[in-house]
């Protein structure tokens, strides 16, 4: 989509498009104050100040929860198959314990922060994964969700990116 396609966009699609990218509701409000857009390039700059400096710890954990529960095997199997057919990640070779602890870790993340974990997976093994979850899940509470925002933030930036590819001026 072109920067005037979007531009183009009632403002309800337009919202719910930029909410597709990101789950907070302060960070698309604060957005949409910009709507139409000057640039692509003007978007991505605002989608960083809003998330950083705008939004506050409540607004990034609404986002976290935006994300897909993994508290299934069967859940795990299903979305990484897909995602690994979109070049996310490389779990369709993951092995059942893999998937399995990887269930567990999800579970016991969410018990113990209360909102969803949050990674950007782009060209990760499920292995990498797990490995990333077990080394997070020790982190305290203010730790981990500077971690997590800042994984938020890079989730929500390849997303702009496939909506609005940078350099497309019109």
């Amino acid at each position: 989509m072109t920067l005037s396609d979007f531009n183009q966009l009632p403002e309800e699609d337009a919202n719910q498009a930029l909410y597709n990218c990101c789950g907070s509701t302060v960070w698309v409000d604060a957005m949409m104050e910009h709507f139409p857009f000057e640039s692509v390039e003007m978007i991505y700059e605002q989608a960083s100040y809003y998330w950083f400096d705008a939004c506050t710890e409540e607004d990034w954990i609404e986002a976290f929860h935006q994300h897909p529960k993994m508290d299934s095997v069967k859940g795990l199997q299903a979305k990484f198959t897909a995602t690994a057919n979109g070049g996310q990640a490389d779990v369709k070779t993951a092995t059942p314990e893999i998937l399995e602890a990887l269930t567990a870790g999800n579970l016991a993340y969410e018990k113990k922060f209360g909102y969803r974990f949050v990674v950007c997976v782009m060209e990760q093994s499920a292995e990498e994964i797990l490995q990333i979850l077990q080394t997070r899940l020790p982190n305290d509470e203010r730790e981990e969700v500077a971690v997590a925002m800042n994984e938020q933030h890079k989730i929500s930036t390849i997303r702009l990116h496939k909506l609005l590819p940078s350099g497309v001026k019109s």
